[in-house]
């Protein structure tokens, strides 16, 4: 029952991700075919991450669990369409300056690159650090995340400049008029001439965030297992389900016999 219940959150949540990233991207570029382009990265980024993973908990002992996929997922979702937008975003700033197609190419990986490199490599490390605790739901998450950033980060270097200058020799990259710049130049230009404003402002609501009051919250395994499946009435039966399962370094085990009759 876990398992399919996994297998379809991590359908549901790559779908809705991906339809989040097409709204916004379109939203911010307005042309079909330049979404195209970070779609391509992520995609190819989580065909490659997914089965490294797999193969690496098969024949190395990489620690896995119900969650990593899931984790590695909106990661690579996230981090990947990042990655890309650095590029197409120093692409079009050098078409706007009227450079050709491939010397914005050019100029975008020439300056982008070492900020993706360095910010991939930053998250891959923090993601791995978290494979030293004891709690099965960061230990198993950690590589698998940190394998899922590197690749994201190689498929931006690689696949996003190469469709840029396939589809920027045809017209099909081209930026829109920047609707937007003048807003965005009255924000910078407010915030550089009141830094003090800016900065109590922020101070104040990490402050509020810091004190303010948090409750303790358990992680119950009846509450990930779904409603209607017969794992879940076993678990509230017997009491099992309010154990912090998903943060225990143990896990209990049953043989294919089924719960207890």
């Amino acid at each position: 029952d876990e398992f399919a219940a996994q297998e379809h959150s991590v359908t549901l949540i790559t779908a809705v991700s991906v339809g989040m990233i097409i709204v916004v991207l379109l939203c911010v570029y307005r042309r079909f075919s330049t979404i195209l382009v970070p779609l391509a990265s992520v995609g190819l980024a989580l065909a490659v991450s997914r089965p490294i993973v797999a193969l690496l908990g098969m024949h190395a002992g990489l620690d896995v669990s119900i969650f990593s996929v899931m984790l590695l997922a909106a990661i690579v979702l996230g981090a990947g369409t990042d990655y890309a937008v650095f590029l197409i975003s120093g692409y079009h700033q050098g078409r706007r300056q009227g450079k050709s197609s491939h010397d914005s190419i050019v100029t975008s990986a020439a300056h982008v690159s070492g900020i993706i490199v360095a910010s991939g490599l930053t998250v891959a490390a923090s993601c791995a650090v978290m494979s030293l605790t004891e709690i099965i739901l960061f230990r198993t998450t950690g590589v698998p995340c940190s394998i899922g950033v590197i690749v994201a980060v190689l498929a931006a270097l690689t696949l996003v400049p190469a469709l840029l200058s396939i589809l920027g020799r045809r017209g099909f990259a081209e930026p829109r008029a920047a609707a937007t710049f003048q807003y965005w130049r009255r924000v910078g230009v407010r915030i550089v001439r009141r830094p003090a404003w800016v900065l109590a402002a922020r101070s104040a609501r990490d402050c509020s965030q810091t004190f303010a009051p948090r409750r303790r919250c358990w992680i119950m395994t009846a509450v990930f297992s779904p409603a209607n499946e017969k794992s879940r009435s076993w678990l509230c039966s017997s009491g099992r389900g309010s154990e912090n399962a998903a943060a225990s370094p143990k896990s209990a085990m049953r043989d294919n016999a089924g719960p207890p009759g």
